[in-house]
């Protein structure tokens, strides 16, 4: 029996870290926020707890080992969950509670781009056309850009599942897991 209870839980808990992840860099400024470093370490962050949660239920539900599609379910599942979680958490934080945050997370995003292209001796024409195709980011924080984020990412959520599946698939005795249940 697949433990959707626990991918929800498991899914939860990885949303909550990584909206208190975000929380704390809202809190800190816009410079954090925007920090493209700051911002890329929640994605191993995440692909970590994911494991982590994955070969949790792996030991407890399926006896050390399960099957590619199993692991799949988890790994999707959880990120699903996950992503559900942030994406309610910026819409509340991008159209509630700080509705200008968008505008002027898109304006530092810029600056820092323009600053970084600059640097590296990118041509006009490329920075130009850069800082056009940004000059809309700030749909992506009203709720229909959020919403296509997130269909977006179940794209990388089945992909993350894959790979997952791959990794920590393993032969035990799934018998043996639904003995000590009963």
């Amino acid at each position: 029996m697949i433990p959707f209870k626990k991918y929800v839980t498991y899914g939860a808990v990885l949303g909550l870290v990584q909206v208190i992840y975000l929380g704390i860099l809202y809190v800190i400024g816009i410079e954090a926020l925007s920090n493209f470093w700051f911002t890329l370490l929640l994605f191993p962050l995440s692909i970590l707890l994911t494991f982590l949660f994955a070969l949790r239920v792996r030991k407890e539900d399926f006896g050390g080992g399960w099957k590619f599609k199993d692991a799949f379910v988890a790994f999707f599942l959880m990120g699903v969950v996950g992503g559900i979680v942030t994406t309610v958490w910026s819409l509340f934080l991008y159209n509630v509670i700080d509705t200008s945050l968008g505008h002027d997370l898109t304006e530092q995003i810029m600056e820092n781009t323009l600053e970084m292209m600059e640097k590296w001796g990118t041509p006009e024409g490329q920075i130009d056309k850069t800082m056009d195709d940004l000059a809309g980011l700030p749909e992506d924080f009203k709720p229909i850009g959020l919403l296509l984020s997130f269909a977006k990412s179940l794209v990388w959520f089945a992909i993350l599942g894959m790979i997952g599946g791959l990794i920590t698939r393993k032969s035990g005795s799934p018998a043996s897991a639904i003995d000590q249940n009963l």
